[in-house]
């Protein structure tokens, strides 16, 4: 094939690569589809091979559990290596879990990745979930809302939802009944709750929720990925 067969596509700030037209007309097609759906995260530094999948593999289909998995590990294991000093600091939750979300939505370019999101559609999100009120100097105030969803905004494309906690911070039982319903409830119903407890030293901790209950702990991968990375003893 000619050089005049291929088309350069942005690689980076200083490079390209080469595809086919065929490649080029199909992430055409995908960037196309994906901001008419209103998702405008494609850009140069986007994961354009994993938005081209999602798109062709049909738009209203969920990532696979496995895919899922990998993908927020990847996350995590971002926010240790590029942000460790809000975890040795021991900054306050919605610190980190800003962060995290900033990781995830590199993860998940074809979704939109958002902090404490407090819509449905256009109607204010509720759930009857006893979460204690806070006091005036609690930093680590708990709300009714998730700490991290990803999800199609306006639509009812409900991926994932996360709890973010650290250890050394609140009681759990306010994030796990959170999971529980956030994936029960019909009008929500999102396809994977996550709880993620994180530690300055690796040994952080990650389960699956999926139908109002626990289902799988993610825990052993993430740790021993954290620790190939230097990150845990």
């Amino acid at each position: 094939m000619s050089a005049d067969d291929r088309i350069a596509t942005p690689k980076s700030a200083t490079g390209y690569r080469t595809i086919t037209p065929d490649c080029a007309k199909l992430l055409r097609r995908a960037e196309g589809a994906i901001r008419a759906r209103g998702v405008l995260k494609v850009c140069e530094n986007a994961n354009r091979t994993a938005l081209v999948k999602e798109v062709f593999e049909g738009m209203s289909v969920y990532p696979s559990r496995e895919d899922v998995k990998q993908r927020v590990i990847k996350a995590i294991c971002a926010l240790y290596r590029y942000d460790r000093e809000l975890l040795d600091v021991d900054a306050n939750e919605r610190s980190i879990t800003h962060k995290l979300a900033e990781h995830l939505q590199r993860e998940f370019p074809a979704w939109h990745v958002d902090c404490e999101y407090n819509r449905v559609g256009r109607d204010t999100k509720k759930l009857a979930v006893d979460v204690s009120k806070p006091e005036p100097d609690d930093i680590e105030a708990r709300t009714v809302f998730p700490d991290i969803i990803v999800h199609r905004r306006m639509t009812s494309e409900n991926l994932l939802i996360m709890e973010v906690k650290k250890v050394s911070g609140r009681n759990d039982t306010g994030d796990v009944n959170k999971l529980k319903r956030f994936t029960e409830v019909p009008e929500y119903q999102y396809k994977y709750g996550l709880l993620l407890k994180l530690k300055q030293d690796g040994a952080s901790e990650l389960e699956l929720y999926k139908n109002g209950k626990p289902c799988e702990c993610w825990t052993g991968d993430l740790q021993r990925i954290l620790k190939e990375l230097g990150y845990g003893g």
